[in-house]
């Protein structure tokens, strides 16, 4: 089976198994209104991520704890997000813009090239997924440098920062987030990547 097909039942005469495994996870999933990813790889394997919705006081300790989280940037500096999943775009977009930053959406690896090469003075970060369509992080990362060899670009996956750490050491990133990342910790890689022109954090 495919990505798309592996949550559908299927018959089966085994009396062992039914096929129903992960359609049965999805309708529970479901029905606590949360939702679950699948990253899968080939030769890399495959990684299943549950996303859980947070109880009303949890949400409101994360936003009070984001708010906290003043900082001070010199200017609205240009982010390109490549992600071929729109909410994961919109999301990150709408966090860049809470920390008055600007964000360049791109759906996959080819796009983010070429608003890359539309705007290449603005732009100060990169923000990659590791799989897309056309060109992949890793290789659209590459792409990048070749024309700006000192920009900044982080990778963003599924898999855990350690497990991203271990297969791209060495390549260039200055640094790894697991979707789904809470703003902070993206927070905590701009300061760290764009630490040359930050301003001190205010009390």
């Amino acid at each position: 089976k495919t990505i798309s097909q592996i949550f559908e039942p299927f018959y089966t005469t085994k009396l062992n198994g039914r096929g129903l495994g992960l359609s049965a996870v999805l309708g529970i999933v479901r029905g606590h209104k949360a939702g679950i990813k699948v990253y899968s790889e080939l030769n890399h394997g495959s990684s299943f991520k549950l996303i859980l919705p947070l109880s009303g006081d949890r949400k409101l300790a994360a936003a009070a704890g984001i708010r906290s989280q003043t900082v001070r940037f010199p200017q609205a500096f240009l982010i390109l997000v490549v992600d071929d999943e729109e909410s994961v775009r919109a999301i990150i977009a709408r966090t860049l813009e809470s920390f008055g930053l600007r964000a360049l959406l791109g759906k996959d690896g080819r796009e983010g090239l070429q608003l890359f090469k539309q705007h290449r003075q603005e732009i100060s970060l990169a923000v990659l997924d590791l799989t897309m369509p056309h060109m992949g992080g890793p290789d659209l990362k590459r792409e990048l440098h070749l024309l700006e060899p000192k920009l900044p670009v982080i990778l963003m996956s599924g898999y855990s920062p350690e497990e991203l750490k271990v297969r791209f050491a060495g390549k260039g990133f200055v640094g790894f987030l697991q979707k789904p990342f809470p703003p902070s910790d993206l927070l905590a890689l701009l300061i760290q990547s764009l630490k040359t022109y930050m301003a001190e954090p205010t009390p």
